[in-house]
């Protein structure tokens, strides 16, 4: 990726002459539709707590990689489906049943984990309000079950507010450039993902012991250890998406090397 400075001066200038033509209906119109949308996104909070009576925000499938619940990676046969319920993207595996949504007044495929949520919720009363098949299944045959191994490291999600930074950057693999997700946590380790919204990381550094080298003109950052020979070798490289975060890259990693605590840097 290429990051260039330009100017918008040209372009505001537009903008405004544009702004100035438009009739007084569109503005209105325009208002109207921006407070439609406020008046939802301030009713979610209260709609989110009745299970299946909003639409959920639909994660988009190029934010994950794999199965946001088995952590099973995607592929051609392998696809991706998305919790009506939930917005979550999981495989055909972890959402085979279906739950009765009333925001869109029928049955839709679920995940297990909303399946579960939703069945509890209407087990005291002895309903059959949601199932994969209403004639045959009993909600209160429905157990729950752990779907990924917390013990495992790999196992933590992409975007984490607990992160110390975390980012997009290009790495080199067989001689190709890959885009990946990269954060650091206050474990002291370089996490790598696929895809931020990954819920396992594809693999891990250990950061204590290295020495961090940066180039400020391509916005590259490498790790390096020095050999028994006294020469430094190159274990990690990356180039930022963001060279604006350089800084703040540089500093985390520097602090987790030498086993220095930095505090959570809030995501956007």
């Amino acid at each position: 990726p290429h990051t260039s400075h330009t100017s918008h001066t040209f372009h505001s200038l537009h903008t405004q002459q544009l702004v100035c033509s438009v009739p007084y209906q569109a503005f209105r119109r325009a208002i109207d539709a921006h407070q439609k949308i406020a008046n939802t996104l301030k009713t979610l909070p209260t709609l989110t707590g009745d299970f299946g009576s909003c639409a959920p925000i639909m994660v988009p499938d190029k934010n994950v990689t794999m199965c946001q619940l088995c952590a099973e990676l995607f592929t051609t046969t392998f696809r991706r489906h998305h919790c009506r319920a939930c917005g979550k993207v999981v495989c055909g595996n972890c959402s085979q049943k279906k739950a009765y949504l009333a925001y869109n007044s029928k049955y839709e495929r679920v995940c297990e984990v909303c399946y579960v949520s939703a069945s509890r919720r209407r087990a005291n009363s002895y309903t059959t309000a949601i199932t994969s098949d209403p004639q045959k299944e009993d909600l209160r045959d429905v157990c729950d079950s752990t779907l990924l191994d917390n013990s495992d490291i790999l196992h933590t999600k992409g975007f984490d507010t607990s992160a110390a930074v975390a980012g997009y950057v290009w790495i080199m693999d067989k001689k190709r450039s890959v885009k990946m997700w990269y954060h650091v946590k206050k474990d002291f380790v370089l996490y790598k993902f696929k895809a931020h919204e990954d819920v396992k990381a594809v693999g891990t550094v250990p950061l204590p012991g290295f020495i961090v080298k940066s180039d400020l003109e391509t916005a590259t950052i490498s790790l390096v250890h020095e050999s028994i020979k006294k020469e430094f070798v190159v274990h990690e490289s990356f180039k930022l998406e963001n060279p604006a975060d350089l800084d703040k890259w540089i500093t985390v990693l520097c602090k987790a090397t030498q086993l220095q605590v930095v505090p959570p840097i809030p995501l956007q």
